[in-house]
């Protein structure tokens, strides 16, 4: 790379100047944003998210978060700590309902709804 290209740019390890606005600062980080691999990261998290894996992945957080024996719970009763619990695997059995669902009824193991508006998108 030509040293023209690079004249003017900061390089990692330089002193930040003195004054730097928060406008002057949201334009550098503007103009040194990818924004095509931006939006491939986001559209890649998406499709991950709404596949089996990522559903099925949601469940085993919820079934880690129910309260466990020798937890620390503060003040919490134990009418709230059941609440808090049955909440937990409802919400995991749900997540593993959808992941069966999307299993059982897309060929693309996504979520058929995220699935076709992300082919709209591209489209």
């Amino acid at each position: 790379m030509s040293s023209d290209v690079l004249r003017g740019r900061p390089r990692p390890g330089d002193a930040l100047p003195q004054k730097l606005t928060g406008s002057s600062v949201t334009r550098q980080a503007t103009a040194q944003l990818d924004y095509a691999h931006f939006r491939a990261r986001v559209l890649a998290d998406c499709l991950t998210e709404a596949s089996a894996v990522g559903w099925l992945r949601r469940a085993a957080v919820f079934d880690a978060a129910r309260p466990r024996p020798g937890d620390f719970n503060g003040r919490a009763t134990p009418d709230e700590l059941r609440a808090r619990d049955l909440r937990c695997q409802a919400v995991a059995a749900a997540c593993r309902h959808k992941a069966e669902l999307i299993m059982s009824e897309s060929r693309y193991e996504i979520d058929q709804d995220v699935w076709d508006t992300v082919c709209r998108a591209v489209a």
